[in-house]
């Protein structure tokens, strides 16, 4: 069945993973980067100024990369939390439904108690005062 705790639980890890993701992406481009510069100013003989450039470019793919992997996390949370508020007016219709059969099984039970205890009730209108009447004068 359906349990809003974990299911909230779940939203948040999934956060925390997005984040984690984009952490890590960004430490391997840093670290990439970091390779790269060393390889093209140390063994190509590029100069030295290149060194931050490339490290910062490469971080910067890497991290535009994890936000690409990540992409469809912002969409599973919207969703995540529609789908608990619609669950929760689902549950609150469903216990007004079950307190209606409730009060429907009540209504049954009274009306099959009921006959049996009372008295038939003279049900007296003016049509039947009327014929009264008629049969005393004749």
């Amino acid at each position: 069945m359906y349990d809003e705790d974990s299911f909230i639980n779940h939203l948040f890890f999934i956060k925390i993973k997005r984040i984690f993701y984009i952490i890590l992406f960004s430490i391997i481009g840093a670290a990439l980067g970091g390779i790269i510069s060393f390889y093209l100013i140390d063994v190509l003989l590029f100069s030295k100024q290149l060194r931050l450039v490339i490290i910062i470019i490469s971080t910067l793919l890497f991290f535009m990369l994890s936000l690409s992997l990540t992409s469809n996390t912002s969409r599973e949370i919207q969703d995540g939390y529609w789908k608990i508020a619609v669950l929760r007016k689902l549950t609150l219709i469903s216990k007004k439904l079950d307190n209606l059969d409730k009060l429907d099984n009540l209504e049954i039970l009274e009306n099959l108690i009921e006959p049996q205890n009372a008295k038939p009730k003279k049900v007296s209108s003016k049509k039947n005062k009327n014929e009264n009447k008629v049969l005393e004068n004749v």
